[in-house]
């Protein structure tokens, strides 16, 4: 993505196994101070008293501090099993790291989501309590199947930590017609 002077802002890379499956994703930010208007930086400049350079410079360290010493603001990466199912799946945003292993059943049918929620080097203290989403999820998903092997109910349960019981969530029913 190029800027309306034709500078380039941003880029997303992808990258493919020999099986065409995505391995990863990332998004690219070449110059971060170019994610505001010329204008916001030269009034934000004036303001606190710095020079465009210095305001750039002070906003670059505090972007890449907020990505987590990274290049862009967002990245994912997968792993597949034998059967070309995304068993792991590894996404950041930002500074914030999840890690989701995916598992299916004998139809092939999704199983079960673990999330783990993980900090980047930099961040708070981990002893220190703080807002957002747990640092771990659980989904578990059951099925009732026709005797086609079509399943016709999905039960999910879920729950937010490993040692927690698990508690029934959404069940969705889906009538199939065989002609």
């Amino acid at each position: 993505m190029r800027d309306a002077s034709g500078e380039l802002m941003k880029r997303a890379v992808r990258t493919y196994d020999e099986e065409g499956h995505i391995l990863e994703e990332k998004q690219i930010l070449d110059n971060l101070e170019t994610m505001f208007p010329a204008e916001v930086l030269a009034r934000i400049a004036e303001q606190s008293g710095a020079s465009p350079d210095q305001l750039r410079q002070e906003l670059r360290a505090k972007l890449t501090e907020l990505m987590g010493g990274r290049s862009g603001p967002y990245s994912v990466s997968y792993r597949y099993d034998s059967r070309g199912r995304r068993n792991l799946t590894n996404r950041r945003i930002f500074n914030h790291v999840d890690e989701i292993e995916t598992a299916y059943n004998e139809h092939g049918d999704l199983a079960s989501e673990i999330t783990r929620s993980t900090r980047l080097v930099g961040e708070p203290d981990p002893t220190t309590p703080t807002a957002g989403p747990s640092p771990y999820s659980e989904a578990r998903y059951s099925y009732k199947y026709d005797d086609r092997g079509n399943w016709t109910e999905q039960s999910i349960s879920y729950r937010s930590s490993p040692d927690a019981a698990f508690q029934s969530s959404t069940v969705i029913k889906r009538t199939l017609t065989y002609y």
